[in-house]
């Protein structure tokens, strides 16, 4: 559920937004960001527009719900780091100012070119750049190996330590979450594997647990649960 967090993160942080959704398609991002908006089930949201498909009306519906939020949304399914900052320049054409925040989901889909992991920690240093150029908070998006030590005592409702990172991409963020969704007890734990300025888990052993309720793409302080 890392591009669920995402998103809900963006929803509420409410700042201006760029989010490059290579990931998910735009019929998927409307049921998910409208079930956070509305509280409506995202599977009465899917259902609604499918249902519709011939006739607008639910797919508008659900648009104007979600029309106040500050996100602006590229689908590119394959971007390239120019694609990227074509992006960006219209987003300032539109707004004349740069995001405050820009989610790529996820490192995996930019277009890059070439073999094996030095591509991913290119478009990390780029992304870097990005960062550094506009002021904004860049999320991205990644992978982690699962279970790759084929460890008995494996568990995947757990978040995964530093080192099981994906294609060695962990130099350049400022700030590493992993995160893992506990589906049998509806519970999301959060580990900050990488902290550059303060104190890291890197083994995630100590994660922030929260709430999380997959229908209505919700998540609470562990406190605040009332379901």
């Amino acid at each position: 559920m890392k591009s669920t967090f995402a998103l809900w993160w963006a929803v509420n942080m409410n700042v201006p937004t760029l989010y490059l959704s290579a990931d998910c398609a735009p019929t998927t991002a409307l049921s998910r960001s409208a079930a956070m908006v509305t509280g409506d089930p995202r599977s009465s949201i899917a259902e609604a527009i499918d249902a519709l498909s011939g006739s607008p009306g639910a797919s508008w519906y659900y648009q104007e719900q979600v029309s106040d939020l500050n996100i602006a949304w590229s689908f590119d399914p394959k971007p390239t780091l120019d694609d990227i900052w074509c992006e960006l320049d219209a987003y300032v054409e539109i707004h004349d100012s740069y995001p405050e925040l820009i989610v790529a989901d996820n490192l995996m889909d930019i277009e890059v070119g070439g073999e094996g992991y030095e591509p991913q920690t290119y478009a990390m240093g780029e992304l870097h750049i990005l960062a550094r150029t506009t002021g904004a908070c860049v999320m991205v998006l990644h992978h982690c190996r699962e279970n790759p030590d084929g460890d008995k005592n494996f568990n995947p409702g757990w978040p995964p330590p530093r080192w099981h990172i994906k294609n060695k991409v962990d130099q350049k963020p400022e700030i590493i979450l992993t995160v893992a969704h506990d589906k049998e007890h509806d519970l999301y734990r959060v580990a900050a594997v990488k902290v550059r300025d303060g104190e890291s888990d890197e083994g995630a052993k100590n994660p922030i647990v929260l709430r999380v309720d997959p229908s209505i793409c919700q998540f609470y302080p562990h406190s605040d649960w009332r379901g």
